[in-house]
């Protein structure tokens, strides 16, 4: 296959290497780390004053698995390859996949799917199923982009 190098370093259409695939990457990145900071700094501000121990929510282990699948993926392989195979591509769709559950799951999380006072668990029902649906998606996502 015939590979044309951009002025950049970076592989044309067609060749192999992607500078656009880095460039939504590095957006969505920026996004999940927005997010996980701004967690950490509430649950840091509220439990500072209480004195209980700072945990993360189980929703934010979803932005943390997108983090590291788009790092992985996205980043690293392709710099270590000197390509971008299109595993590449379908790491930056499940990193986006799990994003948009972490944000249904963070909702769940705070139980606001349902107009009713929040009986406070730290792994509530609509933060469990919000995960379940995250995980379903990313399999289902998986199969279609394996064929």
């Amino acid at each position: 296959m015939a590979r044309a190098v951009l002025g950049n370093g970076h592989m044309s259409a067609t060749g192999t290497l992607d500078p656009d695939l880095w460039t939504a990457g590095g957006v969505l990145l920026g996004f999940q780390v927005s997010a996980l900071w701004w967690r950490v700094q509430r649950e840091v501000g509220m439990k500072s004053d209480s004195g209980a121990a700072i945990r993360i929510s189980p929703s934010d282990y979803l932005n943390l698995a997108a983090m590291v699948v788009l790092v992985a993926g996205v980043f690293l392989y392709p710099t270590i390859a000197n390509t971008f195979p299109r595993v590449t591509k379908v790491c930056l769709g499940v990193s986006t996949i799990l994003f948009l559950g972490h944000a249904f799951a963070l909702v769940g999380h705070y139980e606001l799917f349902r107009n009713a006072p929040r009986p406070g668990s730290f792994f509530p029902r609509q933060e469990q199923v919000a995960i379940a649906g995250t995980a379903l998606a990313v399999l289902l996502y998986l199969v279609a982009a394996s064929r």
